[in-house]
């Protein structure tokens, strides 16, 4: 877990505080009806805007990723070919497609159908950013001597502002 997750587990008292913790640990900006979710427009803009942020960094990691698996092909291990060609595909443990199936389950759904689209998104969000950071397997490729990936610093903070975008949310 990053030191800005340990030293930011609990918001400090005090609404100016909560909202100054919010912005600086979930990457939103809480203000007023907005903290609420405001309109359906303007959520529709904020969930864009989190989604395309997931979009970077899922990118961004799979470049990571693929570096990764060229620099274990590159050694002269047989068990490091062999994490290069089947363990690197199987990291996210289906977390991954988890998350985009909500996404695309959301599509346009309205009323019911889209409060539980938006609650399986943000179960999707949390669990994978849950698993980011506590995988061991994870943690070894992070700390990878032969190439610079830092897979939880890249997703976790796209997660958090997926996970608040919902949680904020109109409410129906």
């Amino acid at each position: 877990m990053s030191d800005v997750n340990r030293n930011a587990a609990v918001p400090p008292a005090g609404a100016s505080a909560r909202a100054a913790w919010i912005e600086r640990v979930l990457g939103v900006s809480p203000s007023g009806a907005a903290a609420r979710g405001g309109d359906w427009a303007a959520f529709a803009v904020r969930l864009r805007a989190a989604r395309d942020g997931w979009q970077q960094a899922s990118e961004a990691t799979d470049h990571q990723i693929n570096t990764l698996r060229d620099v274990l092909r590159g050694l002269r291990d047989p068990a490091m070919h062999e994490i290069a060609d089947k363990g690197l595909n199987a990291l996210t443990e289906g977390f991954k497609v988890k998350l985009l199936a909500a996404m695309v389950g959301l599509g346009d759904t309205q009323g019911p159908a889209q409060s539980r689209q938006l609650s399986a998104l943000a179960d999707a969000a949390s669990g994978f950013r849950t698993f980011l950071e506590s995988d061991e397997r994870v943690a070894a490729c992070d700390e990878c001597p032969h190439t610079p990936i830092a897979i939880r610093d890249t997703l976790a903070p796209a997660l958090r502002r997926l996970e608040a975008t919902v949680a904020n949310a109109p409410r129906a």
